[in-house]
């Protein structure tokens, strides 16, 4: 790799300049100093744009400062009861091990009820709580929520509603990009964090009319409306959503968020809260629905 350099000052910029382009044009191997730092660090960076660090698992590891270590070590885990492992699944985000997990304590005759508010609930909350304090970054996040919704998913035959099974009366949400905008990864995540946190969730996507989510809370009677916003030029439409809501006399509660949507700007249009992320969405989410 230094090669590109001979005869020039500074030349590690070089170097890693010429490293971040090779890796761009599909270079997959390569002869360089394994001790530098920005090597290392470009190296590192380019695995998760390439999708080579799965989950961004070595990234995260390498720099995410107050990175927390795992709950239980490796070799401690054959030493756990099968609903500490659910648990453990959900907080590592280990969609392929959580289904056989749960098979093993069904077949014990845990009720699913009980695997929900002792293994996947707390789980869940747990990795909130390390997100909120950066020690868990999005990737982190959307892993453990995706395991949590396979979890879900997998129980959902063996609710009953008998008092064994799932909480009844959940609270219903719609969720919407307002109308213009055609942004939805983060409303994405919020949806199947609320899904987790045991909300129903009907989600109308993406550059969605003001009447239509209207129309759509009052046909499913839902307690709560999630609008999402990520321009500043979409983000006036959230107010039209509101002002028809009022109008039109609905009961519902109104959040918002977005990257471009403010705590005050919220407060100036009327909504009932605002949200800067997907578990403060869901903290507040629980607040307005009374749930908190």
């Amino acid at each position: 790799l230094s090669n590109v350099s001979f005869g020039l000052p500074n030349r590690g910029y070089i170097n890693a300049a010429f490293l971040a382009m090779a890796i761009g044009q599909g270079l997959c191997m390569a002869i360089a100093n394994p001790t530098s730092e920005l090597l290392m660090a470009i190296k590192a960076a380019s695995d998760v744009l390439t999708v080579r660090d799965k989950n961004s698992y070595h990234y995260i590891s390498q720099y995410g400062e107050g990175q927390r270590e795992k709950t239980y070590k490796t070799e401690q885990k054959t030493n756990l009861t099968a609903g500490q492992r659910i648990y453990q699944a959900i907080l590592e985000g280990e969609g392929d091990n959580v289904l056989e997990l749960l098979k093993e304590v069904l077949a014990q005759g845990v009720q699913p009820g009980q695997i929900i508010d002792d293994c996947l609930v707390p789980a869940i909350t747990e990795v909130g709580r390390l997100y909120e304090e950066k020690k868990y970054f999005l990737p982190q996040l959307i892993q453990s929520a995706e395991t949590m919704k396979r979890a879900f998913d997998y129980l959902a035959p063996y609710l009953t509603g008998d008092g064994t099974g799932a909480v009844q009366d959940h609270p219903a949400v719609v969720l919407a990009t307002v109308k213009g905008d055609i942004h939805d990864i983060g409303k994405n995540i919020v949806g199947l964090m609320l899904r987790n946190n045991g909300f129903v969730v009907h989600d109308l996507g993406k550059n969605v009319s003001a009447e239509s989510i209207i129309s759509k809370a009052k046909e499913t009677g839902a307690q709560l409306i999630g609008l999402s916003a990520l321009l500043t030029t979409t983000m006036v439409e959230m107010k039209v959503v509101i002002e028809l809501a009022r109008r039109e006399e609905l009961a519902a509660r109104i959040m918002v968020g977005g990257a471009v949507v403010t705590e005050s700007y919220a407060a100036e249009i009327g909504a009932d809260g605002y949200a800067k992320d997907a578990h403060g969405a869901v903290k507040l989410a629980r607040q307005l629905c009374g749930l908190a």
